[in-house]
């Protein structure tokens, strides 16, 4: 488990051909995933995969202890006092939000570390599945619910609340997860990612480092780590639904977007870094 003095543990992802977003109509290309009911527009597939290095993706979500001792003492999130009623309270386990992605991406390469790239993000997220599919843990959204326990906008959120807040999007058959906001940084579910990564789906949403384009074909990916960087008008991609969502927020090929400069109480940091020099089949440990 997480503790307020918990290091940023490191997730060690291999190299491999990343196949990313969801096509509305097939036969989709080899490795990629279908999806006529819930693919998007911006999520249709680039031709080809990206080649990926070797990188680090942090377990966890980076929680307010984590940030305090990186920034020297700044305490940011909406969500962060302790009280009586776990459901609403937080505190050093709970993710850092209300960060923005400038902040973020200052502060992290100041430590060493960075923003995944959206490449890095859903290759992570996917964690190597032979078949794509919605969701890491499953196809059916049922069994990911009862499995996984994401932490989404669900029915208990508004019974406690006594009202629908506005521009949460519900889970309305959803009771599980325990917390009307953000969660510990540490999963709670029977079903646990097969990488390792926690709260990839929920909790918070997280900055990736890429700029927000709209469409993967306007701008290549660069082989290694993916990043597209073409000119940008401030739109940052974010990824992984939130505790404001429902679960298709989820989704890994998912994509939304904010301006760089803005922060919001359901967005945090999934930080990464590169793998220098690379490993090879020599030095890895099996």
């Amino acid at each position: 488990d997480v503790t307020p003095e918990t290091a940023i543990v490191m997730v060690l992802v291999p190299a491999g051909a990343a196949h990313l977003g969801c096509a509305r109509n097939g036969p989709a290309e080899a490795g990629f995933e279908l999806d006529p009911k819930q693919a998007r527009s911006d999520e249709a597939p680039a031709p080809g995969a990206i080649d990926l290095d070797w990188y680090f993706l942090a377990r966890h979500e980076l929680s307010q202890g984590q940030w305090r001792r990186l920034s020297d003492g700044e305490e940011p999130s909406l969500y962060r006092l302790p009280g009586p009623d776990p459901r609403r309270s937080a505190d050093d386990t709970h993710p850092v939000e209300s960060v923005s992605w400038t902040r973020a991406r200052n502060l992290l390469l100041r430590a060493g570390l960075d923003l995944p790239t959206e490449a890095q993000w859903e290759f992570g997220a996917r964690a190597g599945v032979d078949e794509p599919q919605p969701y890491w843990a499953g196809t059916s959204e049922i069994s990911v619910l009862r499995d996984a326990l994401p932490n989404l906008a669900d029915a208990s959120v508004m019974k406690d609340t006594r009202r629908k807040i506005d521009g949460w999007r519900y889970e309305l058959n959803y009771t599980w997860d325990r917390h009307d906001y953000h969660a510990p940084v540490t999963a709670s579910g029977a079903l646990r990612h097969p990488w390792g990564l926690e709260h990839i789906m929920g909790n918070v949403a997280e900055w990736c480092r890429d700029p927000y384009l709209g469409r993967y074909a306007f701008s290549p990916a660069r082989p290694g780590d993916g990043l597209r960087t073409a000119a940008v008008d401030g739109k940052r991609v974010v990824r992984g639904g939130s505790f404001k969502g429902a679960l298709k927020e989820c989704r890994s090929a998912r994509r939304s977007w904010e301006f760089q400069d803005t922060y919001a109480s359901d967005i945090g940091i999934r930080p990464a870094r590169p793998v220098d020099p690379q490993p090879t089949t020599t030095n890895i440990r099996k």
